[in-house]
């Protein structure tokens, strides 16, 4: 997995991320979070994520990640949407999923 970018979500006491998995061409995209509250027992704490592809994109399972673009503007990686918008019309996971990690190898 390939973290893409991460944020703190003070409100939510979580860090929320976006990834990629290069080695699943099915549901390369990950969305997930996981707690970063000092306050709580470890036992406690939680982690969670969805993985998604093209076929799914309009329907990634996960409460919390319904609308993709708008979960990716919070995580400040808006500039992957065209990425994968684009990879939707040629139906070519693997460039895209290049292009972002090429695009995040330069930042």
């Amino acid at each position: 997995m390939q973290l893409i970018n991460k944020v703190s979500e003070p409100t939510e006491k979580a860090d929320l991320y976006f990834a990629i998995d290069p080695g699943n061409l099915e549901r390369p995209f990950i969305l997930g979070g996981y707690s970063n509250d000092p306050s709580l027992p470890s036992i406690a704490q939680w982690g969670a994520a969805s993985t998604f592809g093209l076929d799914n994109l309009d329907n990634i399972s996960g409460s919390k990640w319904k609308d993709w673009r708008a979960s990716l503007h919070q995580l400040n990686c808006a500039w992957v949407i065209p990425i994968i918008e684009e990879a939707e019309k040629t139906r070519d996971i693997k460039a895209a999923i290049g292009k972002i990690l090429d695009k995040q190898a330069v930042k």
